[in-house]
């Protein structure tokens, strides 16, 4: 009955909901994230690596999801204002073009939200508070360098290249940037030892932020509304992300026996990634149509994302197995396919319709969801994702 009634009721607007794959964007999506597994060889490798890190420092669970989160989330939201204003037709597809429009905002809104991030992620575990700052900063000083050109770099060469940006941006961005966070993280843990170096580098990313914060509110315009519209996101899902970095941290030694720890990080990339596509496509649909067409189309988009991220996940699984044999991990196929396969579906279906919900959300309390829903959408996949993961450890274990 609530089925009828719903379709009853979107009918009489002149609405019909869609249930058509289209296999030209399940294979966009499908080449993005099996070009991201790519990198989840090396993302899973150095995980499995550094698992000894991972499970000896509280602060690197506990900072992983946030800033992922907003590397991820940063990162596509710059690749999809730029797929926006491509397929709009105000900006050239030219490199240089792309980087003197997004640097700016892509750089100041991470400095804003990784201070925020760093603060509550601190509050929620436990961490010192100036340790904390300190490893965000000097972690996003070490992204950032990276990943600001090679992010208008995959938009630009993917848009002249006829492929729509908004399918394959995603996936490889939050790869890419999975691959500099932990060691990054782990870099930042073993040089935080010395109070003197974690008051310096508190010190250098306040100012940093204060800074960008303060020339934003200045010059308003554009900047201004991206910083703002991506910095009032992070405050929200600065708060989802510490409940689940709290919820891996608190896990770790269950993730750990279990023999999934080292696959965390890129399942929480392949299904946020997946999501990030539909929220992507989203606001790219939200710009050119309007909401009606949204609706209509959101099982298709589910549907695809579904389809799409599928492989993907099977390829994880199997690169999770051979690292962590390789280097002693306490893996078996049968619970990394229930973790990594059968958990990344379910979280990527989920995370997929909450995620179109949020892009029309943001769209109503006119915020653009290039910048405010594809953060969002991430933490909550996050969130999500962390649940179920620990969840399934701690049942496969016992």
């Amino acid at each position: 009955m609530a089925r009828r009634g719903l379709r009853g009721a979107l009918r009489r607007r002149g609405l019909r909901l869609s249930l058509r794959p289209r296999p030209r964007y399940v294979l966009e999506i499908m080449t993005g994230t099996l070009i991201a597994d790519a990198g989840d060889v090396a993302n899973v490798f150095l995980s499995a690596y550094f698992a000894w890190a991972l499970k000896a420092y509280p602060l690197i669970l506990a900072l992983l999801p946030g800033l992922a989160n907003l590397r991820g989330g940063n990162m596509s939201a710059m690749a999809a204002r730029i797929s926006t204003r491509l397929q709009l037709g105000v900006e050239e597809p030219r490199l240089r073009s792309a980087l003197a429009s997004e640097s700016g905002p892509a750089l100041s809104a991470s400095l804003v939200a990784g201070v925020m991030i760093a603060a509550i992620a601190a509050l929620a575990s436990g961490v010192p508070l100036l340790r904390s700052i300190a490893a965000a900063g000097l972690s996003s000083a070490i992204v950032l360098t990276v990943m600001i050109p090679f992010t208008a770099l995959v938009a630009v060469w993917t848009y002249r290249r006829g492929v729509n940006p908004d399918n394959v941006a995603a996936p490889i961005l939050t790869v890419a940037g999975d691959i500099v966070s932990v060691p990054s993280l782990v870099a930042a843990a073993l040089v935080l030892g010395s109070p003197v170096a974690e008051g310096v580098l508190a010190f250098a990313t306040l100012w940093a932020a204060a800074t960008a914060l303060l020339v934003a509110a200045r010059l308003g315009g554009r900047l201004g509304s991206i910083v703002r519209d991506i910095s009032l996101a992070m405050l929200l899902t600065a708060f989802i992300e510490s409940l689940a970095g709290g919820i891996l941290s608190r896990t770790r030694d269950a993730l750990y026996a279990a023999g999934v720890i080292h696959v965390v990080a890129s399942l929480l990339e392949d299904t946020g990634a997946a999501s990030s596509v539909i929220v992507s496509r989203s606001s790219t649909m939200l710009h050119l149509y309007g909401p009606e067409r949204v609706v209509r189309e959101t099982p298709t988009m589910v549907s695809e994302a579904v389809l799409g991220v599928a492989p993907a996940l099977v390829v994880l699984a199997l690169i999770a197995e051979l690292w962590g044999r390789i280097l002693g991990l306490p893996v078996t196929a049968y619970r990394l396919a229930v973790t990594v396969v059968g958990g990344g579906l379910a979280i990527t279906a989920a995370g997929s319709a909450i995620g179109v919900a949020t892009a029309l959300a943001t769209s109503r309390l006119n915020l653009d969801p290039d910048n405010a829903a594809l953060p969002l959408i991430t933490s909550i996949v996050d969130l999500i994702g962390s649940a179920v993961t620990a969840v399934l450890a701690l049942l496969l274990i016992h």
